[in-house]
């Protein structure tokens, strides 16, 4: 029986979901870009993408799960939404760093663009996203970290030549605020199409995570206000 891996981004405020064969065919994708309706949405959004795509549940032999870095919120419902799928089928979760996700989405448009690497930049609200830096001549990744972005906040970056591309929900603001001359602004956003290469991968390699123990990657700490009311 053909078996498929059942893919979910939820690392921003949209969220979708793609269904992929084992040899990497999209069989389906479903989108909600109504900002922040995680909780409400990606239930249904899962159903319609599995009905839409002919199939059902039994035939899904994983779950692949962006894990972060993003909003807290909405890692924490994507990331409990798999969990619940892969206990209720017993089938393995595929955790994937939400930024490897977007410059996977990217990377072909910045070899055209004749760039030298990219910026995957999630926003990380006011001026500061969480960044991680891909070569794309060593295809080596940086990890995320925060970064309060300034003018030469990437300025080391420049030494392989050639202009850098910025991508994600966190790089226009950024990108409005320095030399287009050595910036490339690309469009595409985290989206669950973009994690079929890498789910497939994994899954054929039998590279799975804990679905006990794996945690979003939050990079910094929750940014929690306390009630001030007196109960």
């Amino acid at each position: 029986m053909p078996q498929y891996i059942l893919c979910i981004e939820s690392s921003t405020t949209i969220c979708s979901i793609a269904i992929f064969d084992t040899e990497g065919l999209l069989m389906g994708f479903e989108e909600e870009t109504i900002p922040n309706s995680h909780a409400e949405k990606l239930a249904p959004l899962i159903r319609q993408c599995i009905f839409n795509s002919n199939l059902s549940f039994k035939n899904i032999a994983a779950v692949a799960i962006s894990i972060g870095p993003g909003s807290y919120t909405s890692l924490r419902v994507g990331l409990s939404t798999a969990k619940g799928i892969c206990y209720a089928l017993g089938i393995p979760l595929i955790g994937i760093p939400s930024d490897h996700i977007l410059i996977e989405g990217n990377k072909n448009l910045a070899i055209e663009k004749k760039c030298s690497g990219i910026i995957a930049m999630i926003d990380a609200r006011r001026m500061e996203a969480y960044c991680s830096e891909y070569n794309l001549g060593t295809g080596k990744i940086s990890e995320s970290k925060p970064v309060i972005l300034e003018e030469n906040s990437f300025e080391h970056a420049f030494s392989e030549g050639g202009k850098l591309a910025l991508c994600g929900n966190g790089a226009e603001k950024y990108y409005n605020t320095v030399d287009s001359n050595k910036f490339v602004l690309l469009e595409k956003q985290t989206s669950s199409l973009f994690m079929g290469p890498m789910s497939v991968n994994r899954f054929t390699n039998q590279k799975f995570d804990d679905t006990a123990y794996t945690n979003p990657i939050y990079v910094k700490p929750p940014n929690i206000t306390l009630t001030k009311k007196k109960l």
